[in-house]
């Protein structure tokens, strides 16, 4: 419109002058406005990024507008529907899991995510944990080591998703979860890989604690057998457990 007027033959100079400044003005209102922009952008390229500072100034509010997937609230339900929603995604997706739970590295996982993104979920999570310990009771560290870091990365990606209002199955959070993981500063690298380790070492002390468990267990129920079996109903095991060494050595020679 100011542009319209000073083609306008029939102006003073007085007021195109002023017309003019009043161009010059919004062009360098634009320009600022350019740069400030300039400046936001290679401030989040070059943000670290963690699990503390996702949803921050690391996300931009156009980054965030780009996601049209908002996250509805479901309906509240009962301890047993939540069970049988969480059993029935278990065998539905039991390979699916599987293979998630195997793969080591954030491409291929991006990529598997991406395949199936109704994998970003708590019941995964909740999967790989339940499927972790078992390997850790079975002493294949390794192997639970590989789950454990696969279950982190979910738990960080469902983060992210809450401090966006979105799901988490949205692609382009997915695809924002690990494109900022990969440019993260090393130090945040360091602390998910201490934070792994962390879980790891959990997964193994519990892991003893169920064999304990488990092992104390069978030894009540084989006591219980031996006992229900003896004619005096006393332990045959603790009865020769507790006898003298004098007798345990009677008791070798004459056999």
């Amino acid at each position: 419109e100011v542009q319209e007027k000073l083609k306008n033959s029939d102006l003073d100079d007085k007021e195109r002058i002023k017309l003019e400044l009043e161009i010059e003005e919004v062009k360098k209102q634009e320009e600022e406005y350019q740069r400030k922009e300039k400046e936001l952008d290679e401030k989040e390229k070059n943000e670290p990024w963690n699990v503390d500072t996702i949803g921050h100034e690391a996300f931009s509010k156009s980054r965030i507008n780009k996601i049209t997937d908002k996250k509805i609230e479901p309906p509240k339900l009962s301890e047993e529907e939540e069970s049988k929603r969480m059993s029935d995604f278990f065998t539905k997706n039991d390979e699916l899991l599987k293979a998630f739970g195997a793969i080591h590295g954030l491409e291929e996982s991006e990529k598997y995510l991406l395949e199936y993104p109704h994998l970003a979920s708590d019941f995964t999570a909740s999967w790989l944990t339940i499927q972790a310990l078992n390997l850790a009771m079975e002493f294949k560290d390794k192997e639970m080591c590989v789950m454990a870091e696969q279950c982190i990365i979910i738990q960080y990606l469902l983060e992210l998703s809450k401090t966006l209002h979105a799901l988490a199955t949205n692609t382009n959070v997915i695809k924002n979860f690990f494109k900022k993981f990969r440019a993260a500063d090393p130090s945040y690298a360091k602390m998910f890989r201490q934070e792994v380790d962390a879980f790891c070492d959990r997964l193994r002390k519990r892991g003893k604690d169920k064999r304990d468990a488990a092992i104390a267990e069978y030894e009540t129920e084989e006591k219980a057998k031996r006992i229900a079996a003896s004619p005096g109903g006393m332990d045959p095991q603790e009865v020769y457990e507790s006898l003298p060494e004098v007798f345990l050595f009677f008791f070798f020679w004459i056999n």
